[in-house]
């Protein structure tokens, strides 16, 4: 009944924190990490299975987006994160973190993903 997998939470600096966790088989939210363990108007990169999620805390808000730019599909983790705004490293498109919307083409956003938060820990909704 319960499927057994490892997440693996990278920070921006390059250390790691690994969690075996169980999940329901038809239940979609996952267990993350601790609220504090993403830092305030920054990124966190996480990988849930296969897929690779950037999350963003701004207060008590917290945004999640595939770690992939909509220009080329190249990882955005590396980017630079300046006054709520995300660059891509490779081809310098700027998403807002609070929307995932594009500045440089406004008809594109990052792919977004349900969050909640019960207590401190973060929950992300994965393969709605």
């Amino acid at each position: 009944m319960y499927k057994s997998f490892r997440i693996a939470i990278a920070l921006q600096n390059r250390q790691s924190i690994r969690h075996n966790l169980f999940k329901p088989k038809n239940h979609m939210w996952v267990e993350i990490t601790a609220l504090n363990q993403i830092p305030e108007s920054d990124i966190l990169k996480v990988k849930v299975e296969e897929t690779s999620l950037i999350l963003n805390r701004q207060g008590a808000n917290v945004t999640c987006y595939r770690n992939a730019c909509t220009h080329l599909e190249y990882p955005i983790d590396m980017g630079r994160v300046s006054d709520g705004i995300i660059t891509c490293p490779f081809h310098k498109y700027r998403y807002k973190l609070d929307t995932g919307k594009c500045l440089n083409a406004p008809s594109d956003s990052l792919e977004s993903y349900p969050v909640k938060i019960e207590g401190e820990i973060v929950f992300v909704e994965i393969g709605s």
